[in-house]
């Protein structure tokens, strides 16, 4: 479908955007990818009239609603899911669901381990306790079969 198609490349031409995010969960061996976009309103400051910088404001701005497209590779459907409504749109379109899983395949695999190295250090380093973080540190420093 078209206009689907189109909100997709729009919406990953702006993934950096707070309001976008991109997920993907595995189940009974199916891909399922989460596409959202959070829709924010105006905190009660700028409703009355209070202005604010951009950054500044935006960061206070509350989130209340989303949209969410799920590409559904069990099923090989699209849904449209937006919380404030009453129904679901689910589109059925084998070539769409190929074609999208196929990009936000791509998309979420680019950097893994950097991503994945991330996790484990902002993981150890958030313990109060440093032992485990700085012998890990330790260990990509001097392997195991150095000898000192």
């Amino acid at each position: 479908m078209k206009e689907i198609d189109e909100f997709l490349v729009f919406l990953l031409e702006h993934e950096y955007d707070r309001r976008i995010s991109i997920s993907k969960k595995m189940k009974y061996g199916y891909r399922y990818f989460y596409i959202s976009f959070h829709i924010d309103e105006k905190p009660e400051e700028d409703k009355n009239n209070q202005s604010y910088g951009t950054n500044r404001a935006f960061s206070a701005y509350r989130i209340s609603d989303s949209v969410e497209i799920v590409i559904d590779n069990r099923n090989s459907c699209v849904e449209l899911l937006y919380e404030h409504g009453s129904e679901n749109i689910i589109i059925e379109d084998t070539q769409l669901v190929e074609k999208w899983s196929q990009i936000l395949e791509d998309y979420i695999n680019k950097d893994i381990s950097e991503k994945t190295k991330s996790v484990i250090e902002n993981t150890l380093s958030s313990c109060y306790n440093k032992n485990l973080y700085r012998e890990y540190q330790m260990k990509k420093i001097l392997p195991d079969d150095e000898s000192l």
